[in-house]
């Protein structure tokens, strides 16, 4: 069954040349992860906040449960919604302890204490109950807000990107406590970013958008691996974009030699695939092609290497390889690519 629909949304603000979001559609089940992803001013949060019910679109439906809740003549407000929504600067109230701000929405004074004593265990703020937003670290202030979303024991969960305001080391642990918390909750979650490795690391649905419109729509390893177009290769991740002739079904023959595909294609076409930097093999005897190191970057686990064809320098390339690699700029190297690995697009 699906727990949320959107049917040909479209919105425009005033003084806009064109809409901010046209034709958006899409669903998802209970339990489901959905990620929003996008650059800004794409309109992944006015899609979040149409679902809130804090804008109203120009035209499209929204069915929640299987009911209704927008179109033509028909508007449920957003307090009739029984939707949390996470907002980016967290919106908690100052005045108001942590244990105030999670009951806030809560009117039934009889399951107040359960309920409190629920989400203290679920967002792992025992101790804290008694203090004010302004004595929490960010990460502690984020769980509050996600506590008092949960409290009202919502359909779905909005998050409208609410690591922006943290810093790198602290977001990537709060990613991976936000992921754990949502699944424990057993809650359906729509969570909107523009920062692809969150979108990866989370989600079990991603929606890409660009310009107001549904780029693709697929699990993590489908839009990373499996790119809808040019612009969703190069938004997820990075990746060399080359040109090939296909010599044979399942053979291109390109700059960086042959290589073999999936698909099967026409005989004589010119294709444009992808390769992920992974995609590439490197070593230092002959076999393969030979090229110039141009960069060598460290990442912990992995070197981004960017080289250049030997024979043509201005074709260059993004390569990872293990870190413990001693590769060094204006080394000479020869690199193949991995079987049925390149995409066409």
């Amino acid at each position: 069954m699906k727990l949320l629909e959107l049917v040909k949304i479209s919105k425009s603000f005033e003084n806009s040349k064109s809409p901010i979001i046209e034709d958006i559609s899409f669903s998802l089940n209970q339990g489901e992860f959905v990620t929003l992803l996008g650059p800004s001013g794409c309109g992944k949060t006015t899609i979040l906040r149409i679902i809130a019910g804090l804008e109203i679109p120009d035209t499209g439906d929204i069915y929640l449960n299987e009911k209704q809740i927008n179109g033509k003549n028909l508007f449920i407000p957003p307090y009739l919604r029984n939707i949390g929504m996470v907002f980016q600067n967290y919106a908690l109230f100052p005045h108001l302890t942590v244990k105030e701000n999670i009951l806030f929405g809560v009117k039934d004074k009889t399951i107040r204490n359960s309920i409190l004593n629920e989400i203290i265990k679920e967002i792992n703020l025992k101790g804290l109950e008694h203090r004010y937003p302004s004595e929490l670290s960010g990460g502690e202030q984020q769980r509050v807000a996600l506590g008092r979303a949960l409290a009202q024991k919502p359909s779905i969960i909005l998050l409208d990107e609410p690591f922006s305001s943290l810093d790198a080391q602290l977001k990537h642990s709060m990613r991976d406590e936000l992921k754990e918390i949502i699944q424990e909750a057993n809650t359906t979650a729509i969570f909107v970013t523009h920062d692809q490795s969150d979108a990866l690391a989370m989600s079990n649905k991603i929606i890409v958008l660009d310009k107001g419109h549904i780029q693709q729509i697929g699990t993590p390893q489908q839009v990373y691996f499996e790119p809808s177009s040019k612009f969703v290769s190069t938004f997820i991740g990075e990746a060399n974009i080359i040109l090939g002739e296909v010599i044979d079904d399942t053979i291109i023959n390109s700059d960086i030699g042959r290589v073999k595909i999936k698909n099967s294609l026409k005989k004589g076409e010119t294709v444009t695939f992808i390769l992920r930097p992974s995609d590439f093999i490197i070593s230092t005897d002959t076999l393969g092609i030979k090229v110039l190191v141009k960069t060598v970057s460290f990442y912990g686990s992995i070197l981004k290497v960017k080289v250049c064809l030997y024979d043509k320098p201005t074709l260059q390339y993004i390569i990872y390889t293990d870190a413990k690699e001693n590769i060094k700029v204006n080394d000479i190297i020869f690199i193949s690519v991995k079987q049925n690995s390149a995409h066409i697009l």
